[in-house]
This record gives structure tokens, C-alpha cells and sequence, in this order.
């Protein structure tokens, strides 16, 4: 059952069965008011209904897409930043790109509607000097004067701090992007049509497959709402890639793949699990420690 969509449509299941028990009882006390019915609308409507839902779900995958591709835009730009800082020295090193881990951190709250700050404060102790509307925002800019004031001092040559800049541009791009596209897209009206089309044809399916099927329809009804109701669920959580859901983006994974590079450059021992689980990660009241000190 995991990465199921049944936990999720069990009930409505249900009522399908319900519904087509019910249907079959009343066809078999009255079966002159559904006699006429056939199966043969609710066919064509299906039909229909089915290619409708199909756009609908691949357009919504697209979305889930872009966010995914985003995220791995973040990640290779990361690993650039961590190649172009290879020659500096520790300690501006350590805080450029311990900078950066609190960046990703950041943005992974900002898109589940987290608290920020509480957010990079693993990786920041001092993150009530930021501003609470954009903390992460407040972190980049903080980088990028590091490596101007890098340049100003002579520490690194003009053009490498141009490369460093436009590294951090791409950053904020990214951070724009997933913000704009963040959360679920589910109250639309056309969703909201199409969904409520769904819920029609599943009641209407136990009625029009009585007559000609008898008690047969009670298996079959649920069989046949299935595809449509998995359909829908899907598209819900295709719509929130960051959400909770179990088809939706790994993003404690994601961010702790991130930090494991971030880390691994600066020499640190103890790292962030490459898979997360509860209780395998650090959290925030660990400190990871560095290979240069005395814990090894």
C-alpha cells in the first residue's frame, strides 16, 4: 500500500459499493423504472470523461515536473558554487557555503508554509538578526556581500567574483520560480467541474449497469470508479509536489542530499542521512562535526 491511492479513496469506494447494492435491490423490487436505461451513455460519457481527466492529470504532472526540474537546477548550481569556492580559505569557505545550507533550508519551509526561521536556524544561531518576512532572502544577500567584500579586499580576482554572482542570481531565479508555482492548484473551476463530472458518473454507473447485469453490478461498480477516483486523487497531489501526500516530491531527501555535498566540501564528519528517516538525520540541536577537530 505505500505510494497507494487507495488509503486516500477507500471511502468513497465504499459508497460506490454501497450505492450499487442499493441500486441493485431497487432494480430488482421496480424493475420497470430502470428498464429502459441501458449501459450505453454512460459509455460514451465515460469515454469522454476519461480523456478529459487524462489532460487534466498530465498537465498537472507538468507542473509537478517543473518544480522537480527546478529543484535540480538548485542542486547543480550548488555543486558549481562549491567547485568555484574549492581555493578559499577555510573560514570564508565555511561561511559561504554553511550560508548556502541555510538558504536551501529556507526555501524547503517557505514552500510547505513553515516557519522560516525556526527553519535555518540549524544552520544559523543567529537568525533572529534576519527579517522575519524573508529570512531566506536575507541569507543569500548575505553571501553575495561576503563574496563582495572577498573581492574588495583582494582575496579573489574581479571575474571570479562575477562567476560567484551569477551563481547566487541563478539561486534567486530558482527561489523566484518555486515560490510563484508553490502549493496546490486544486480550486480552480474547471478542476472543481471536472471533479464534480467525476462524482456524477460514478453514481450514475451502479443505475445504468443494474438492469442488464443484475447483482454483477455490485462487483463491477467499484472496479469501474476506481480509474476515475485514482484519477482525481492523483491530480491532487500532482497539484502540491511539495506537500505531504506520498506521491509527492522527497523533499527531506533533496535537502539533505544538498547538505551532504555542502558538508562533505568543508570536511564535516557527521552528515545529514543520504535517505531521510525519523531520527537519522541531525537535528537541530546537533552540530555536525568537522574532521579537523579533535572527535574523530
Amino acid at each position: 500500500m505505500r505510494g497507494s491511492i487507495i488509503p486516500r479513496i477507500w471511502g468513497q469506494l465504499l459508497l460506490m459499493l454501497i450505492l450499487s447494492i442499493v441500486a441493485a435491490i431497487f432494480t430488482q423490487h421496480r424493475p420497470d423504472l430502470l428498464g429502459t436505461l441501458t449501459e450505453i451513455p454512460v459509455t460514451l460519457v465515460g469515454l469522454s470523461l476519461s480523456t478529459l481527466m487524462i489532460l487534466r492529470t498530465n498537465a498537472f504532472y507538468k507542473r509537478w515536473l517543473e518544480r522537480r526540474q527546478l529543484w535540480g537546477q538548485l542542486a547543480i548550481v550548488s555543486r558549481c558554487f562549491v567547485r568555484e569556492t574549492s581555493g578559499f580559505a577555510e573560514s570564508e569557505r565555511s561561511c559561504l557555503l554553511l550560508g548556502l545550507c541555510t538558504f536551501v533550508g529556507g526555501i524547503a519551509a517557505r514552500l510547505r508554509d513553515q516557519d522560516e526561521l525556526k527553519a535555518i536556524t540549524r544552520w544559523a544561531p543567529d537568525a533572529d538578526r534576519f527579517p522575519p518576512a524573508s529570512p531566506t532572502d536575507a541569507i543569500l544577500q548575505q553571501v553575495g556581500k561576503t563574496c563582495f567584500k572577498l573581492m574588495t579586499q583582494g582575496d579573489i580576482h574581479p571575474v571570479h567574483y562575477r562567476v560567484l554572482e551569477t551563481h547566487l542570481s541563478k539561486l534567486s531565479n530558482i527561489q523566484s520560480s518555486l515560490v510563484q508555482i508553490k502549493g496546490p492548484i486544486s480550486g480552480s473551476p474547471y478542476t472543481t467541474i471536472l471533479r464534480n463530472l467525476v462524482y456524477l458518473y460514478c453514481v450514475l454507473i451502479p443505475f445504468a449497469l443494474c438492469p442488464p447485469l443484475g447483482w454483477w453490478t455490485v462487483v463491477l461498480t467499484p472496479i469501474i470508479s476506481y480509474p476515475f477516483l485514482r484519477l482525481d486523487a492523483l491530480r491532487g497531489e500532482l497539484g502540491d509536489p511539495f506537500g505531504n501526500a506520498p506521491n509527492s516530491l522527497s523533499l527531506e531527501t533533496m535537502i539533505h542530499d544538498i547538505e551532504r555535498e555542502l558538508l562533505t566540501a568543508l570536511g564535516y564528519k557527521r552528515l545529514p542521512a543520504p535517505v531521510f528517516t525519523s531520527g537519522s538525520a541531525l537535528t537541530q540541536n546537533e552540530v555536525a562535526l568537522p574532521i579537523a577537530s579533535n572527535h574523530l
